[in-house]
């Protein structure tokens, strides 16, 4: 098994990552390997290849619980934030039943205040969405930054 994870681990580039991630999210086993080796290849460099080409928006909600629900994430978590908007605004239809549970998880803590006020409150105020997921995602994120005790940012 461990050589199989070791073969993935050399195998994965921008062109089959979310398929090989998509393939490890299947597992859902509780001490996914290959998960963790998907998400140790998941840095900004790749985000932006993936952004690039548009395969990023073929991640499912599973993919992306994984990366939002990640503590060694290689991407910050307003990277992490970036990335779950775009994939929500990709497919709002589809999508608009998951972003909030997506939103929950990410760590607003290591988010800097200017990137709170500048990216995820901008957002929330300029975003095309309902009234009613707005209302809904700005009260799920101030209760996260409440109780990730940011204050000492500000």
């Amino acid at each position: 098994f461990e050589y199989a994870l070791s073969m993935f681990g050399e195998i994965i580039n921008d062109e089959n990552f979310v398929d090989i991630f998509k393939f490890a999210q299947k597992f859902g086993a509780f001490d996914n390997k290959l998960k963790d080796i998907c998400l140790t290849y998941l840095d900004s460099y790749m985000v932006a290849k993936l952004t690039g080409s548009g395969q990023i928006f073929n991640l499912d909600y599973y993919c992306l619980k994984a990366i939002t629900s990640c503590n060694d994430a290689l991407l910050s978590s307003i990277e992490v934030f970036n990335l779950v908007v775009d994939w929500f605004e990709n497919d709002y239809d589809r999508r608009k039943c998951h972003v909030e549970i997506l939103l929950f998880d990410i760590k607003y803590r290591r988010i800097t205040k200017e990137d709170l006020v500048d990216k995820v409150y901008n957002w929330m105020a300029t975003a095309g969405i309902d009234d009613k997921i707005k209302l809904d995602l700005i009260k799920t994120v101030n209760k996260r930054i409440c109780q990730a005790d940011i204050r000492d940012n500000f």
